[in-house]
């Protein structure tokens, strides 16, 4: 899952691995720290690979290793943005990572991922509004607390005010594609 975004990110410019760790962990939903311990090992794998170098930057005093995308990596990148994504737990960093790496594709993988974007969220939506209805009719009945159950709905509205905020972005993102398409 992390060769994805590092393969991006390095497409446009050589890092560090602590700069990859940075932004790696900040681009995970949810967000969380990736040790050097998770970086390093995955970063030789990919150097073993052929999908990136690295090289110690010798001006600096810690002597840091900077990773650099071959040819190889770029063509590992293009096949990683074309497979489909799961529908798992790791689907919205997936996702978010995909997204990152629109620049890296051609128009058409574009509208396709974003579309794939959609149909995702689509279907979360739906599943919140469905359970959402159905507490709707639960808070109308004859239960004595309905503090627990008045909460919940508020949860499933912000819920669902994401997903109309990543639809809206969505639709936003493919009418600007048209363009190009």
């Amino acid at each position: 899952m992390y060769e994805l975004l590092i393969l991006i990110m390095l497409s446009s410019r050589d890092m560090s691995g602590y700069k990859l760790c940075q932004v790696l962990g900040g681009s995970l939903v949810p967000r969380r720290n990736i040790s050097n311990g998770v970086m390093y090992p995955l970063l030789n794998k990919m150097a073993a690979a052929g999908y990136i170098t690295l090289a110690h930057e010798n001006d600096s005093p810690r002597a840091k290793k900077i990773a650099h995308i071959t040819d190889a990596g770029r063509d590992r990148l293009q096949d990683l943005m074309s497979q489909p994504i799961e529908m798992d737990a790791k689907r919205e960093s997936m996702f978010r990572f995909k997204l990152r790496g629109l620049g890296t594709v051609t128009p058409a993988e574009r509208a396709q991922i974003l579309a794939d974007y959609k149909a995702a969220v689509d279907t979360d939506r739906a599943s919140f509004d469905a359970t959402y209805h159905h507490l709707t009719d639960k808070l109308a009945s004859e239960i004595t607390d309905k503090t627990v159950l008045a909460w919940s709905l508020r949860s499933l509205e912000l819920s669902m005010s994401i997903c109309d905020t990543k639809l809206a972005w969505i639709t936003q993102c493919q009418e600007e594609l048209q363009g190009e398409l």
